[in-house]
């Protein structure tokens, strides 16, 4: 699935995910991973068919949540979190209930309309409605624009991982 445009004036709009989304959103998360310059790892061969089985059982998973933007009847964005009570490493500090969202993503042809906002604001309002303490998000350091976004919602860095190939 490639990445289409979104009528011109249509505000996307933002829903709770369903078990029909996991083939779109696999789709457009599939193809955002292939056009990543650095990937890190090989991909199995059942790849494609295995991202979509996970969104599907973390769809049906209790402790997940998901939302999906749409205009029209075509998706343009999609986050993904779970909510839990974590414990921490080493164990200095109580388990809190936190959210944590593990992935946003918003098709090209409508970033910096809002849409990443939406959802994240949607997904914090669901963490809030939920007891969660606080809110954890993952994002790739080296993207300015997600930096940029994390930061005007309110997010600042905490811990970072860092990657480093050793194939040549």
């Amino acid at each position: 699935m490639t990445e289409r445009s979104t009528p011109v004036g249509t505000e996307p709009a933002i829903r709770r995910w369903s078990h029909r989304d996991a083939r779109p959103i696999g789709a457009l998360w599939f193809d955002a991973y292939m056009r990543a310059p650095e990937r890190g790892g090989d991909l199995m061969p059942n790849a494609r068919s295995s991202l979509v089985d996970w969104i599907r059982d973390r769809e049906r998973d209790r402790s997940s949540f998901g939302y999906v933007a749409e205009s029209g009847d075509v998706l343009v964005g999609f986050l993904l979190g779970r909510i839990g009570v974590w414990d921490f490493e080493p164990p200095i500090l109580r388990p809190r209930k936190l959210a944590r969202i593990d992935a946003v993503f918003v098709v090209e042809s409508v970033r910096r309309l809002g849409v990443a906002t939406a959802l994240v604001e949607t997904a914090l309002e669901h963490a809030r409605t939920a007891g969660a303490a606080g809110v954890e998000a993952m994002f790739e350091t080296d993207y300015a624009a997600a930096e940029r976004l994390w930061r005007k919602l309110g997010f600042v860095p905490g811990v970072s991982r860092a990657y480093r190939s050793l194939r040549p």
